[in-house]
């Protein structure tokens, strides 16, 4: 017998389907940090892998609870002082906590950040790496053969495409996990032809001549166009004439784009939502059932399916007001499912979009520092070159409401050179105050998306 969970609160939403991009076991089943080549088609393990993490840095505010809740002492968080330090972040459910936290905590705004579109770009600079920078790169991303299991997954996400109109759930919404890479090289400078092999074979990669000293507005035109195109135009720029220089030899860039219906559409009613801040919105909400259950001694979450298989995760922290996601244990909630309850939730309509300028900086900050430096040992990308990184951009975008959902993050990496029952019991699940969520393919164990709302989202046409 299932129970019935409805939830309220702060909660963070986790879809199974395409957001992680990091994970300690990840597509291949490993045996150490590296796989074992096969694939994990299961949804037996639910580890998600490395992940970019972030910190917080916000004063935290208490936000009202509804009058069905039970009272609760509001911990006051200092949000500049995390709970576990980034040098020590152990996996990568920490790893991408941390990544949300440290750009909620600089915007102070709704927030979506994609781990597995950064590990994808980091993964092409890892190839190309050796000595301490290559390990230290490994080390981010969970496993000595990074490339092999990009490989595997490529091959995961390809067909998973189906157009509207050959789907049996709705018509609002395609089947779509598309995954695409590209590499813009200065053209004065060449490709060792062995990392070009490797690349356009396991990343399925594009290679693109650039223009970085001349005509930069019509590289940097070409790369947004090709950016606009992966992303079905959610993400039309990711690069402007700003970010050029003539001294970059290379430009490194992943785009994620996740779309799919749910098995079991929303129903829609007006709702009040509660923001960080206090204020209380009337908006639509969403509200209807879901499918498991979870819980730790810091939240309760519920999924809710994708028609690809993908899941849509809703957490709610157990205290309310400001909150880090690091704070939640995200690996010991996601392991605590629970298949005998029955869910009902209820949260808002999502439409917002998040810009991280220097992602480079929340990957120093966990040590992780030879790939940014001049002594970085990157020489085996460009045919008589040793570089370095000196700035990651990523963008990502989300429409979420009652027929599914679209999703799109682009990250680009800038080198220079050196998701009738019996009678049971209910629990709700009411995202109507700050919550959290994540885009989750089960899988494969890979956090596509992480993102934390706090505000209510502006209605669009």
């Amino acid at each position: 017998m299932r129970k019935n969970i409805l939830w309220r609160g702060i909660a963070l939403l986790a879809v199974s389907a395409m957001l992680a991009g990091c994970s300690d076991t990840g597509v291949v089943e490993n045996t150490g940090s590296i796989g074992d080549g096969t694939l994990t088609q299961s949804e037996a393990d639910i580890t998600p892998g490395s992940s970019e993490a972030s910190q917080a840095s916000a004063e935290s505010q208490s936000s009202e609870g509804e009058e069905q809740m039970d009272e609760v002492d509001v911990e006051i968080v200092d949000l500049e002082e995390p709970h576990i330090d980034p040098m020590n972040l152990k996996n990568s459910w920490q790893r991408a906590a941390f990544f949300a936290d440290w750009v909620y905590a600089e915007q102070k705004k709704n927030t979506l950040i994609s781990p597995l579109s950064l590990n994808m770009a980091l993964g092409l600079v890892a190839e190309g790496a050796s000595g301490e920078t290559a390990k230290q790169l490994h080390e981010y991303l969970g496993r000595e053969d990074y490339t092999s299991y990009v490989d595997q997954y490529m091959e995961f996400a390809e067909g998973l495409t189906v157009e509207k109109g050959e789907n049996r759930y709705n018509d609002a919404y395609s089947f779509r996990y598309e995954i695409a890479n590209s590499l813009w090289v200065n053209q004065e400078n060449q490709l060792l032809s062995d990392y070009q092999k490797k690349v356009q074979k396991a990343f399925r990669a594009e290679v693109q001549p650039a223009d970085f000293d001349v005509d930069v507005s019509g590289t940097v035109q070409k790369i947004n166009n090709w950016c606009s195109e992966k992303t079905h135009k959610l993400i039309p720029r990711i690069v402007e004439e700003t970010d050029i220089s003539s001294s970059l030899k290379a430009i490194l860039i992943n785009s994620l784009y996740f779309e799919s219906p749910w098995v079991d559409q929303w129903h829609v009613s007006e709702g009040e939502f509660t923001a960080a801040s206090g204020d209380k919105t009337t908006q639509d909400m969403l509200f209807g059932s879901a499918d498991f259950y979870y819980e730790n001694d810091k939240a309760t979450a519920f999924s809710k399916a994708y028609s690809n298989g993908f899941r849509f995760i809703g957490i709610l922290p157990k205290e309310t007001g400001e909150f880090n996601i690091l704070d939640l244990d995200l690996e010991s909630l996601m392991a605590s499912e629970y298949d005998e309850y029955r869910v009902s939730a209820r949260m808002p309509k999502l439409n917002f979009d998040t810009t991280e300028s220097a992602v480079e900086r929340i990957i120093k900050a966990q040590g992780i520092e030879l790939p940014f430096s001049l002594n970085s040992e990157i020489d085996g990308i460009i045919e008589n070159n040793n570089l370095y990184i000196s700035q990651i951009v990523q963008k990502c975008k989300i429409e979420l409401d009652e027929n599914g959902t679209k999703a799109a993050a682009v990250t680009a990496i800038m080198m220079k050179a050196t998701g009738m029952a019996p009678q049971q019991e209910v629990k709700e699940v009411i995202l109507d105050r700050p919550f959290a969520f994540m885009i989750y393919d089960t899988r494969n164990n890979e956090i596509l998306f992480l993102g934390k709302v706090t505000e209510p989202c502006k209605e669009t046409d």
